[in-house]
């Protein structure tokens, strides 16, 4: 496991507690998720990859009683609190390396889960490979201009300090997603973003949020600084504020894809 995997693992499985309370976001998108799958026949396999507290599985199970269905998720947090639902198979396993046979998989879905991987070309092919013949593929991840408020202001404020914002791991393009799809040979394979805002009440207020998801493995290697973070603030409010307080930007990719 990479370094950067293994703080994904940790930060998702400390926050696991109150994710659901905070995560209301990430909530919106499974359920619209939810409303995109065609389930397989029945004793179909579905498979939640990143299925976190084990919301969406477990709803994709209520719909169709008669077919197995896998929550796989790389923090062991996560797990203890999706072992809650019922009816559900749990699995301990990495995005970028599926524990499944090749052609074992009916449907595929992820939400909220694929920004975080490193070789999206490769987790992707992996999906492919499990996925039986006219297998589909449902998810949706969180892409680049995510939060680009917060971190063009904070790149000004580093910039009036006379330094540059330390490199990111920036997220997937939806360029990136499509051209990831292609690798990975799927078919009828399509890619298109979405905006959604939401608004938080100042800077300290969007950190807090982005630690208690978990989110924060993005900036593992960033040293904001106080001052820093106070300029940026008064960058985002001149820029990006409104009667509610500081808008905040999510694009969300959309993905549907047949094996071949």
């Amino acid at each position: 496991m990479s370094p950067h995997e293994k703080l994904v693992q940790k930060r998702f499985s400390n926050a696991a507690r109150g994710y659901e309370e905070a995560a209301s976001i990430q909530t919106g998108i499974a359920a619209d998720l939810l409303g995109r799958i065609t389930l397989p026949a029945a004793d179909g396999v579905v498979v939640d990859i990143g299925c976190g507290t084990g919301s969406l599985i477990t709803q994709v199970k209520e719909l169709r009683r008669d077919i197995t269905a896998i929550g796989l998720d790389l923090a062991p947090g996560m797990l203890q609190h999706a072992a809650r639902h019922k009816n559900i198979t749990l699995i301990e396993a990495d995005a970028a390396r599926l524990p499944f046979l090749p052609d074992s998989i009916d449907l595929a879905v992820s939400s909220s889960t694929y920004q975080w991987v490193t070789d999206l070309p490769g987790a992707f092919c992996e999906v492919a490979r499990a996925l039986k013949p006219n297998g589909h593929f449902v998810a949706a991840l969180f892409g680049r201009e995510t939060l680009c408020e917060f971190f063009t202001s904070l790149a000004a404020a580093k910039r009036l300090q006379g330094k540059q914002l330390a490199s990111l791991r920036r997220l997937p393009s939806e360029g990136d997603v499509r051209q990831a799809l292609h690798a990975a040979g799927f078919v009828h394979a399509g890619a298109h973003a979405e905006i959604h805002t939401a608004v938080f009440k100042d800077v300290l207020s969007l950190l807090r949020w982005v630690k208690a998801i978990g989110a924060n493995a993005l900036a593992q290697d960033v040293f904001l600084g106080s001052h820093a973070l106070k300029e940026a603030e008064i960058i985002y409010r001149r820029h990006y504020a409104s009667n509610e307080g500081l808008q905040a930007t999510f694009e969300v990719i959309w993905i549907e894809a047949v094996k071949g």
